[in-house]
């Protein structure tokens, strides 16, 4: 769904002067259409998932889900172009396949990402229908004055250029904080341009060693009668927490042995739905030093744990532990406050979570937490999510395994606003379907 470009001014005026671009569908029949907006229209598109998920499974009117093009105007001087739009993705348990046999969306989603990190361009078609395939992010030819360095043209800068690094007998490339040189194959990571002759490219860090042998019962662990709520946070991680006072005392539970576990307050409006300047409580099993669990405060812009390594000094947050031996990982800690934001104890607290069992953390190479995932790079959705909870009414509001994504468990209930308002909005833009 998405609302029409409009031009604005330096002072935010709307400016009709000069148009905002055109957008281009093409209908069934493969005809390409120009579509006209009113300013105040909310414009919902049906996306290839819907061939993927919906067409083939329910009888009725099936939805086209047309290609479409936008171009941007040559020439609006003063004026800057916005625009307005929200991505709603299927439920990580939708079934593919006419017969809702196939892959779900999370494994469909996974494949496309490894694909397009290892190049295996066949797999790209996964996610598509009618013989479509995802378009593939390769190196792009940069200026002389910039580096392909973590899918984009980096512009050198004065300490690192072709010059500098030259008269150190370097060359300009791009890096990782291991000292390993990034290839555009190497997908998601912490990269920057720097002087170096390193000639070792990246690898994997080494995965948490998880457990072989028999196990006890998770459930008796969830099921710790000394706290008196519990919320399913994802398939394998829960949240237990008593109000004790004016504080809460919380204990974050998951199977399996982790490299890092995180819980903390939502930093409202912040970047990436809250992560960025959300204060949290996390719990890090580095090999070198030990566990260890502080306060921090994430970074407002940068997501790399090495830009915000540094434990605040807050005392809030007392009878903290971390066990991560066996066979299961635990973080437990009583507060009022994480950081500078007190707990709502009468109402709404918006809070995230998160935890990592794809490597051990460290402060080496300048402070190291690995991305939130599993061991082997699995649904990253399980492993992080955004929860509302009233901690004294003892009531989950609402959560979500994914940020930005919909809980699995009540699918339907979330999709149904979203359907109804397409069927609304359906004989508006009959002619593309």
């Amino acid at each position: 769904a998405f609302a029409p470009a409009a031009l604005l001014d330096d002072a935010s005026v709307f400016q009709t002067s000069a148009p905002a671009g055109t957008f281009t569908a093409r209908a069934a029949n493969g005809e390409e259409t120009e579509v006209e907006f009113s300013e105040d229209d909310l414009i919902i598109l049906a996306g290839d998932a819907w061939n993927q998920f919906i067409n083939d499974k329910h009888p009725g009117l099936r939805v086209h889900a047309p290609a479409h093009t936008f171009s941007v105007p040559a020439d609006a001087p003063g004026l800057h172009r916005v625009w307005y739009g929200m991505m709603q993705l299927p439920p990580a348990d939708a079934m593919s396949g006419k017969e809702g046999h196939g892959p779900t969306f999370a494994k469909l989603r996974q494949s496309i990402i490894e694909a397009t990190t290892q190049m295996a361009g066949s797999a790209l078609g996964l996610g598509c229908s009618g013989g479509l395939q995802a378009r593939e992010l390769t190196a792009m030819s940069c200026e002389a004055n910039q580096i392909y360095c973590w899918h984009s043209c980096m512009v050198f800068n004065d300490t690192v250029n072709t010059e500098v690094c030259k008269t150190k007998g370097m060359e300009v490339k791009c890096m990782s904080q291991f000292g390993q040189v990034y290839r555009d194959v190497d997908g998601h990571g912490d990269y920057w341009p720097e002087c170096s002759n390193a000639t070792e490219f990246i690898t994997p860090r080494p995965t948490v060693v998880q457990p072989t042998g028999a196990c006890g019962s998770f459930q008796a662990l969830i099921d710790d009668a000394s706290y008196s709520k519990r919320k399913q946070l994802a398939a394998d991680t829960y949240l237990l927490w008593k109000v004790v006072g004016d504080e809460v005392k919380c204990k974050m539970v998951t199977k399996g042995i982790v490299g890092w576990l995180g819980f903390g307050t939502a930093n409202i409006g912040g970047k990436n739905n809250g992560m960025n300047g959300a204060s949290v409580v996390m719990g890090l099993n580095d090999l070198k030093v030990g566990i260890t669990i502080n306060e921090y405060r994430i970074d407002d812009s940068k997501t790399g744990f090495r830009w915000w390594k540094t434990p605040l000094t807050s005392t809030n947050v007392k009878s903290k532990e971390m066990v991560a031996t066996g066979c299961f990982s635990t973080m437990t800690f009583q507060t009022k406050a994480i950081g500078e934001v007190p707990l709502n104890m009468t109402g709404t607290n918006y809070m995230l979570w998160a935890l990592s069992k794809q490597a051990n953390p460290t402060t080496d190479f300048g402070g190291y937490a690995p991305y939130h995932t599993g061991v082997s790079g699995d649904d990253p959705a399980q492993y992080r999510g955004l929860v509302k909870v009233d901690f004294s009414a003892g009531q989950e509001i609402s959560a979500s395994t994914a940020v930005g994504a919909c809980d699995s468990r009540s699918s339907a209930l979330l999709w149904a606003p979203f359907l109804a308002a397409l069927a609304a909005t359906m004989s508006s833009f009959a002619e593309l379907f």
